[in-house]
């Protein structure tokens, strides 16, 4: 069955009334000279006016006026004549004055002979699309902020063309001086460290399986340095379920790792100050009572001995002294780790402190037939010194000296001033020190080769001699001996409040 075709004014009816249906855009009919001959009910609705109002006004009407004084009406008008269609963004007026942005195609109209007949212009109000693009774009900005303010770098993983992006941030992390290349689903992990690259790649496969990606390891960046970062991901999912892409972020977390091992070293070093007090206490008091003991039995205030027994009860006050001495040497070092301020000062006359130091060891170097000699200036001014822990550095010192001195050998104690210092040197005529022994000489539990094959001892005496003096604002070194054998130990202390001179209390 044959139907009807339309006739020519019952097409132009009928597009006449879509036009006047279309409310979501304005629809626009201009003669050749730009004046608007035919207004749609979508153009009252955005712009304002109402047909009788605009018909016969000029499309100018609606361009802001520095527009219209640069002459932008008319220049879009004739590149629409000359090329068929113009299109731009930009603001335009309604007729309240209020500004909207839009986007509007110009396009020329001819007829059926292609004689050009106008132009029909058709407006459409993207203010809110351009409001959401600028609140997007203003999101971006803070979250780049926020992410470069939180030192944060950021990935994105494109599971299906297996290529990484990196955000500057990410690259500076990783050590990279300028944007790095395109990478692929391995490139991270050359960055792993190689005791957490296994841990990694798991982490990695799991992601895929539960959607969620994090782990802590450590890595080697480009310029070798070894860092420790904390990485975190999210799966994405097409609408099929299957995972498409995985964005996330890393972070610099060195600082965080190392405050927490060296929180656990603190507290491993309180627990061991603890156990050292508690067993130099505990082994401290015990001694001091064996030793009374055995000094009565020695003087032989209990009854008489035979040679032999005397000797061997000798042996054994001996050994017990050094163990003693050993104690206090650890627990003075302890002490002085802990405390820099532990000093105890007052004034103190150096020349007696040399000399009753030499008195109480006296005895000692006498069973060797070891002569100690003093060289003392006749008068030293008083200084603020701990007196106690001086005469520590003095016994120790002194002591060092009687061990390593030959039987029948010399020991040289010499105090002198120079400037605002007092000198103390002590000097013997042993083995020696080799210049390569020196340098350790003066750390924790060190001892010379001549020390461990002769002497023995803890390796403690030297370092809390160092601790004492340098907490007093002084300095202490082992001198150049001109001779083949011997050592001299010199230290040197200010005449004036060490608070005042030193910073290494």
């Amino acid at each position: 069955m044959n139907q009807k075709r339309p006739t020519g004014q019952e097409i132009d009816e009928r597009f006449h009334l879509l036009l006047a249906g279309v409310k979501d855009y304005a629809i626009i009919i201009l003669d050749e000279s730009g004046v608007v001959v035919s207004w749609n009910e979508g153009a009252q609705y955005i712009k304002g006016y109402s047909a009788e109002e605009i018909i016969g006004k000029h499309v100018s009407t609606f361009y802001p006026s520095e527009d219209v004084a640069a002459g932008k009406p008319e220049s879009e008008l004739k590149i629409a004549a000359k090329d068929g269609r113009f299109e731009d963004e930009g603001w335009r007026l309604r007729k309240d004055g209020s500004k909207f942005y839009a986007n509007v195609v110009i396009s020329a109209l001819v007829d059926e002979e292609g004689q050009f007949r106008g132009f029909a212009k058709v407006t459409r109000d993207i203010s809110e699309r351009k409001e959401v693009e600028r609140e997007l774009r203003e999101a971006k900005q803070r979250l780049n902020l926020a992410l470069e303010a939180g030192e944060v770098g950021v990935w994105e993983y494109d599971l299906v063309n297996e290529k990484i992006w990196r955000s500057a941030k990410l690259n500076e992390l990783l050590g990279f001086q300028t944007p790095a290349n395109d990478w692929h689903s391995d490139s991270f992990l050359t960055f792993v460290a190689p005791e957490h690259k296994g841990y990694a790649e798991r982490m990695f496969e799991g992601a895929l399986e539960t959607g969620h990606f994090s782990i802590e390891c450590k890595i080697v960046r480009t310029d070798k340095a070894t860092r420790w970062i904390s990485a975190r991901g999210e799966t994405v999912k097409n609408a099929l379920g299957e995972p498409i892409r995985m964005v996330g972020t890393i972070v610099d977390i060195t600082d965080r790792i190392e405050r927490k091992d060296q929180e656990k070293l603190l507290a491993v070093m309180k627990e061991r100050e603890e156990f050292i007090a508690t067993l130099t206490h505990d082994m401290k008091n015990p001694l001091i009572g064996a030793n009374r003991v055995l000094e009565m039995l020695v003087t032989e205030k209990c009854g008489r001995l035979t040679q032999q027994q005397a000797e061997l009860l000798g042996c054994l006050k001996d050994s017990n002294l050094s163990l003693l001495n050993l104690i206090r040497n650890v627990v003075d070092v302890y002490r002085y780790e802990k405390d820099s301020n532990a000093l105890v000062l007052e004034h103190t006359d150096l020349i007696e402190l040399v000399t009753s130091s030499v008195q109480r060891i006296n005895p000692i170097a006498q069973l060797r037939g070891i002569q100690v000699t003093t060289e003392l200036p006749d008068q030293i001014n008083e200084a603020l010194f701990d007196s106690n822990a001086m005469s520590r550095v003095m016994h120790n010192l002194l002591d060092n000296a009687l061990k390593f001195a030959p039987d029948m050998g010399n020991v040289r104690v010499r105090l002198f001033c120079q400037g605002i210092e007092s000198i103390v040197e002590i000097e013997d005529d042993g083995p020696g020190i080799t210049p390569e022994e020196r340098s350790q000489l003066f750390q924790r539990f060190s001892q010379g080769e001549a020390g461990r094959k002769y002497a023995g001892g803890s390796g403690l005496g030297l370092y809390l001699c160092k601790q004492i003096i340098e907490a007093h604002g002084g300095k202490i070194a082992i001198l150049d001996n001109q001779k083949e054998k011997g050592t001299i130990f010199q230290f040197r202390m200010p005449l004036q409040n060490p608070a005042e001179h030193s910073s290494a209390a």
